[in-house]
């Protein structure tokens, strides 16, 4: 069974790949995308089947270590890490309840991928966008207006679960 650190390095891998296959494919494909194509892959990275266990993470360090990116090294920097772990903690908390680690429905590819996706889209309109949109306003927009945009983000994000998956069932992949 893979680590996180593996399975960074691996979803890093297929992103490089992922921005290759874009590079070759601009004067072909829609630019809107190969960005959600690149974006659903990267984002492995801060948002994977890994995300319900206890304890922090690698996924919970790097999206913390995203969010203070501008912010120069030292004390301070360290302490707003872990304010943000706590809160993406915070955040993922009813998750966590709701899915133990390595259920069989968080951890099939696509499956648990619309199930972990629904479960931040839902959390991040009820947190963030509740006062502007209505759930219906914001359905529309991304899928309505972004319907193919959309499918090709969480085609990628999927093949990023499925990177994962094998990881932990095939040790000798790695």
């Amino acid at each position: 069974m893979a680590d996180g650190i593996t399975h960074e390095k691996y979803i890093l891998y297929a992103t490089a790949a992922t921005l290759v296959g874009s590079v070759l494919l601009y004067d072909v494909i829609k630019l809107e995308y190969l960005i959600a194509a690149n974006v659903g892959m990267l984002s492995n990275v801060f948002i994977n089947s890994d995300i319900d266990q206890d304890g922090v993470v690698l996924v919970e360090l790097r999206t913390a270590q995203l969010l203070t990116f501008f912010v120069p090294r030292g004390n301070f920097k360290n302490i707003l890490v872990d304010k943000f772990i706590k809160l993406i903690k915070i955040f993922l908390a009813p998750y966590s309840l709701w899915w133990k680690h390595r259920h069989y429905l968080t951890h099939t590819p696509l499956i648990g991928t619309l199930i972990r996706w629904y479960y931040i889209y839902l959390a991040t309109w009820y947190i963030f966008l509740r006062p502007w949109l209505t759930l219906h306003e914001l359905n529309v927009i991304v899928f309505q207006d972004f319907q193919l945009v959309t499918v090709v983000f969480l085609t990628f994000v999927s093949i990023g679960d499925f990177i994962h998956a094998a990881l932990d069932k095939f040790e000798f992949i790695w």
